[in-house]
């Protein structure tokens, strides 16, 4: 499924993170911690941009033609995607 922007439906998709810890990023290279957890659920919602046998794309945030706050999730690791219905506008 390749959509252009004004097509594209909003969704969740739940994945597993590749690894999870809650260390500081920069770690001594020379004694790797293992992660903290086998596996990390993830949930991230936005408007479904692309999807392949590769990858899933969401996108927070959408314009003419370009997209910005891009996730580029590999398709292994997505658990399931849920197109989400729209509600109407709020009241402000």
């Amino acid at each position: 499924m390749k959509r252009r922007t004004k097509q594209a439906p909003l969704a969740l998709v739940t994945w597993l993170d590749a690894s999870f810890s809650l260390d500081v990023h920069w770690q001594d290279g020379t004694q790797p911690r293992p992660p903290k957890a086998r596996e990390h659920v993830c949930l991230t919602a936005g408007w479904l941009t692309h999807l392949d046998g590769e990858f899933v794309q969401i996108t927070q945030t959408i314009t003419q033609g370009q997209h910005a706050n891009v996730a580029n999730i590999p398709r292994g690791m997505v658990r399931s995607i849920q197109v989400l219905e729209v509600a109407g506008e709020l009241e402000m």
